[in-house]
């Protein structure tokens, strides 16, 4: 089975965060294996120190990438979709590749070497989310897609 993972630097959800997230992962595991990942944020001594912070985050997320995962950094300025043009991008990533990980950088961003090792660059939208929200957006944006794939009336 092809899995998606979304990975994302920070503590895992809990309570009503955690709740969203599941809601739509529950559903889209009927069609494809889905995974949580987190990396440990990186604690800031100064402005100096911000750097250097999104650099170990962005090695923590290359080491906790799956193998031969496609790789797909979610950030502001990345590629906009639709949810139909998502739906078909995802089901062609998923038909050329093992997996699809989703990556979530912290509050700080993400460091530039990251953007670099991304297979692709995506943006959920033109605002700013918080990463927990993000979360969420990304696992109901992943459902939609895979409801219009599959014919599944959710997507009307």
């Amino acid at each position: 089975m092809k899995a998606i993972h979304i990975l994302s630097v920070g503590k895992p959800p809990a309570g009503w965060r955690r709740e969203a997230f599941e809601h739509y992962i529950k559903p889209t595991s009927a069609w494809v294996k889905v995974e949580a990942i987190h990396v440990r944020e990186q604690r800031i001594q100064d402005d100096h120190g911000i750097a250097a912070a999104l650099e170990k985050e962005a090695a923590d997320i290359v080491r906790a990438l799956p193998d031969r995962t496609y790789f797909v950094l979610l950030d502001l300025k990345g590629k906009r979709m639709t949810s139909e043009s998502f739906s078909e991008w995802l089901s062609d990533a998923l038909q050329d590749n093992h997996s699809v990980t989703f990556a979530i950088g912290g509050p700080n961003g993400v460091a530039p070497s990251l953007r670099q090792k991304a297979d692709a660059i995506l943006s959920l939208s033109d605002f700013t989310f918080p990463h927990d929200l993000a979360r969420i957006v990304i696992a109901e944006q992943i459902f939609r897609a895979l409801s219009i794939r599959h014919g599944h009336p959710y997507h009307r």
